[in-house]
């Protein structure tokens, strides 16, 4: 089961305008959230809508390889072709959006991108599961495999942060050291500049001597 894709996203991709991006991590897929059900939300239902290949590499501002090189990774699925033209649900579309703003925003790499795809298709499954109804003790295995799902994600993200902490620590130290030498130079600047030296006296001329 693929990640859901809300009914806004859907009225959007059908108007030829993206999918929100500020739903943030988990947008299109973790998102639990508490309606329906102790830390469930509901899932949506898609119309059975696709576009073509061109259209949504258009939509999207990428090339018709990348989503080719998507599919050759395992990140997005093409319908079946009609024609000899690859289509794309709304699913996907939605897909491919998350995984660009994993890329840009979190800075992931395909590896890592696949990974936390699979963690939230498969939390989209529990949620599909949650809501078919389920007896006490499944819906407590649910629960604790949704929250080990979502530390493995957060897990993810902390590393990136750590990494991004690091470099942000390099910055400021290398910050400080600008600081100190711009105010080394402000008081170079304030200081007075040294008087030239004196030439020496001439002494007396060897005429004068004499006499």
């Amino acid at each position: 089961m693929r990640t859901a894709v809300s009914t806004e996203d859907q009225a959007g991709l059908q108007s030829g305008r993206l999918p929100g991006r500020e739903a943030g991590a988990g947008g299109v897929g973790p998102g639990v959230s508490t309606g329906g059900g102790p830390g469930m939300g509901a899932p949506d239902a898609g119309p059975d809508a696709s576009r073509p290949i061109g259209a949504v590499a258009r939509e999207l501002g990428i090339s018709t390889r990348t989503l080719r090189y998507y599919e050759e990774r395992g990140l997005i699925e093409a319908q079946p072709r009609a024609g000899g033209n690859r289509r794309y649900s709304l699913e996907e579309i939605a897909r491919v959006v998350r995984i660009r703003d994993l890329q840009s925003v979190m800075g992931f790499n395909l590896d890592e991108i696949s990974e936390v795809l699979t963690a939230e298709d498969a939390l989209a499954r529990l949620r599909a599961e949650w809501h078919a109804g389920q007896p006490t003790d499944r819906r407590d295995e649910i629960i604790r495999e949704a929250l080990a799902l979502n530390h493995r994600i957060q897990g993810q993200v902390r590393e990136k942060l750590e990494l991004l902490e690091r470099f942000l620590d390099d910055l400021r130290r290398n910050e400080r050291r600008y600081r100190t030498v711009a105010g080394e130079l402000a008081d170079e600047r304030r200081s007075p500049a040294p008087s030239p030296p004196r030439p020496p006296r001439a002494g007396p001329t060897e005429g004068a001597t004499r006499r």
